[in-house]
């Protein structure tokens, strides 16, 4: 009997200590699977982040280029050369005269305005620069999605516009009233025809990016809540509720050899006194 308890015992022993330890191996590479998402998709949100962030620097800055832009053609909306150029120009061509006015000193008029553009301009270059750095460390996925779409972007080349507005050249040829007025105008133009509707559209796109990116770490986190759930109700079905079960079966298995020795235990003395009264007879 007791041979045949200490076989069952052990192994239901083994079966719990088994099951114990497959559900904390269980929980604990659901837990590393759960901490290489979780921690992959925070680099990819944080990447969206720096560039989303970078970006609208850069945007604000395209804005205050083309509104400067904007405030010196209207300035110089009715330009005219002056006399003297007129007269020095006078059967020239077309081409002759682009050779012969950018031999000119800048007029005095434009030396102010024309620096400003430049400082715009700048500092616009200096925020591109900075985005396309992170632009560049997105890698050619994250990019190509926020291109898809565009009118105006394609993917082998999704800044041309932005370039082209950028172009310092075209403000630093200028010389007189009518180069400033044209230069700034295109300037306006490119960024209210062409950049600024690609820029709506990549902010956008990169909305649309870090939307998913919060859907995705929700959906990550219930899949692992659910799966967390699921073990703790393994490890208590499996373990806990057996352990529970056999420490029960063990108490009562105790208690009646506890019960079973006593009874013993009363009838050898009982016997003791029985045989130690029958030799007190014997002796008398």
């Amino acid at each position: 009997m007791k041979k045949k308890f200490n076989l069952h015992s052990g192994w239901h022993g083994w079966i719990l200590r088994a099951a114990y330890v497959f559900a904390l191996v269980a929980i604990l590479s659901v837990s590393y699977r759960f901490y290489q998402q979780q921690n992959a998709q925070n680099r990819d949100i944080n990447a969206i982040r720096g560039m989303s962030d970078r970006f609208a620097v850069l945007d604000a800055e395209l804005l205050a280029f083309a509104e400067k832009a904007q405030r010196v053609s209207e300035t110089f909306a009715n330009p005219e050369d002056s006399p003297f150029l007129t007269a020095m120009m006078a059967g020239m061509s077309l081409k002759e005269r682009k050779a012969f006015l950018q031999n000119q000193p800048v007029d005095n008029d434009i030396v102010s305005p024309r620096t400003g553009l430049l400082f715009y301009q700048d500092k616009a270059e200096k925020a591109f620069d900075l985005f396309l750095v992170s632009w560049r460390q997105a890698g050619g996925e994250l990019s190509g999605f926020l291109v898809k779409g565009a009118r105006f972007a394609t993917i082998d080349d999704p800044f041309k516009h932005h370039v082209a507005l950028l172009n310092s050249s075209l403000i630093e040829s200028t010389r007189s009233k009518k180069d400033i007025y044209w230069a700034s105008r295109q300037i306006a133009e490119n960024y209210n025809s062409f950049v600024q509707p690609t820029n709506a559209h990549f902010q956008n796109r990169i909305r649309l990016l870090l939307d998913q990116g919060a859907h995705s770490q929700g959906r990550l986190l219930e899949k692992y809540l659910l799966f967390g759930l699921g073990l703790v109700a393994a490890l208590l079905f499996l373990v806990f509720i057996p352990v529970d079960v056999f420490l029960q079966r063990l108490l009562h298995k105790l208690e009646d050899e506890h019960s079973r020795a006593e009874q013993a235990l009363k009838k050898a003395e009982a016997a003791d006194n029985a045989k130690s009264e029958f030799l007190a007879n014997m002796s008398h």
